[in-house]
């Protein structure tokens, strides 16, 4: 069975996981940005008891006096061990940004949460020194997942959902079975599960339904001793129906698009009934072999339920739930306008979707290596492609969502003047 969530990375940067994952794909990381020459901005970046961050990216913008519109720069700076940070701009206007991975609440200079509120940077022609940024630590959910005789449950993770059952988050146990997941503060619901369903999915506290699941309200302290026990799958109890071949569900959790699930092949004589389930609750009248995904669907993830009954009133039923793979997100797509100018090129990226306006990442490659990044906003990003000479190139530009969005890829030529 497909897995269906992505896997946290508690200790990279969330730049450097979009790099990656991209890396997987088109070829080996490399990637380094670009510095024009201008004058120094520096700074420092900590945790909120004052502790140096490092390798903090700082994504920068770049004012056009001429429309009063910003224009990415991309990451213009990373913070050294000491939490210093410097970049060389050339006189503007710029906003910056400060990432620092999924552990801290990202921001903008000055103390801002929005781009809007971000405070303008004016860059002279003198070298200057910025306020200190301070980036919130999030609080987490702390606790392990073992099994009833305290053993390790290989491949385990963790969910936590809204009360609703939208997606929230998820953890990857550590060998030792503990998990730490960073959320914001709220109430959830929490789910333990393993790749391999070999036990029992359970949620918060011993509950097999989320239904009746029970909650968990984090503070700004975070909440620790979240420790699940879970329980092996039983055989089929003698006298049920046996199932040789289980149920499966396959398709693209996207919306506007068709989920299925199989029967699965059973013992003797049966009747098939079947039922889904949107974060675990039954969708009313979702009950065929298909299900088209709507956008009640997003930030969920999807299950089948299936139940044989047997023609021989000897036996009792047998009911198996199966996944399906990804967490509900909407279809994206990327178009590009390449524009030439001296020993550069500039893309301008739109990314649209029916469900609003994507936010991201977007990066660019040539035979499999990265030569830019950009940030994605309201569904624009701009990326300049630099050294490049007269002649034509093939690039492959790949978006990535931060959001409720399925990545998208596109490629374009681009050549210098």
């Amino acid at each position: 069975m497909l897995s269906f969530l992505p896997r946290p990375t508690p200790r990279r940067s969330v730049l450097t996981s979009v790099l990656l994952a991209v890396a997987l794909v088109a070829g080996p990381l490399a990637f380094a940005p670009a510095q024009a020459a201008g004058v120094s901005i520096s700074g420092t970046v900590t945790d909120d008891i004052g502790t140096p961050l490092e390798d903090v990216a700082v994504f920068g913008w770049d004012r056009n006096d001429a429309d009063q519109t910003y224009y990415s720069l991309d990451v213009v700076a990373f913070t050294d061990s000491d939490g210093i940070y410097r970049a060389t701009l050339p006189p503007g206007t710029y906003k910056l940004h400060f990432q620092a991975g999924e552990f801290y609440r990202a921001e903008y200079f000055d103390d801002q949460q929005t781009f809007r509120n971000a405070t303008p940077i004016v860059v002279g022609d003198a070298d200057q020194t910025l306020a200190g940024v301070q980036l919130e630590t999030l609080p987490t959910i702390a606790g392990s997942v073992k099994t009833d005789a305290g053993s390790v449950v290989p491949w385990s993770y963790v969910v936590a959902f809204d009360l609703d059952g939208s997606y929230v988050a998820s953890a990857d146990t550590e060998p030792d079975g503990t998990f730490v997941m960073p959320v914001d503060p709220g109430t959830y619901r929490l789910g333990f599960f393993d790749e391999d369903d070999t036990f029992v999915e359970e949620y918060w506290q011993d509950s097999t339904t989320f239904r009746g699941a029970r909650d968990i309200t984090v503070d700004a302290s975070g909440t620790t001793g979240i420790d699940a026990r879970v329980a092996l799958r039983p055989p089929p109890v003698r006298g049920s129906v046996l199932n040789y071949s289980a149920p499966r569900a396959d398709g693209w959790a996207a919306v506007g698009h068709m989920v299925d699930v199989s029967d699965g092949v059973w013992q003797g004589g049966v009747s098939i009934s079947r039922q889904w389930f949107r974060g675990g609750q039954p969708i009313p009248g979702a009950t065929g072999p298909q299900y088209k995904v709507t956008a009640a669907d997003v930030g969920s993830v999807l299950s089948a339920q299936v139940t044989a009954t047997p023609t021989d009133s000897r036996q009792s039923s047998t009911t198996m739930t199966t996944r399906v793979s990804g967490v509900v997100r909407w279809t994206s797509k990327i178009s590009v306008t390449a524009t030439r100018g001296r020993k550069k090129a500039t893309l301008k990226v739109r990314v649209t979707s029916a469900g609003g306006a994507p936010s991201g990442w977007v990066t660019v490659t040539v035979r499999g290596r990265i030569v830019a990044t950009g940030k994605v906003t309201n569904g624009r990003a701009k990326v300049t492609i630099k050294k490049l000479t007269k002649t034509k190139k093939r690039y492959s530009v790949v978006y990535a969502s931060n959001g409720n969005f399925h990545g998208s890829r596109r490629d374009v030529s681009a050549r210098a003047k």
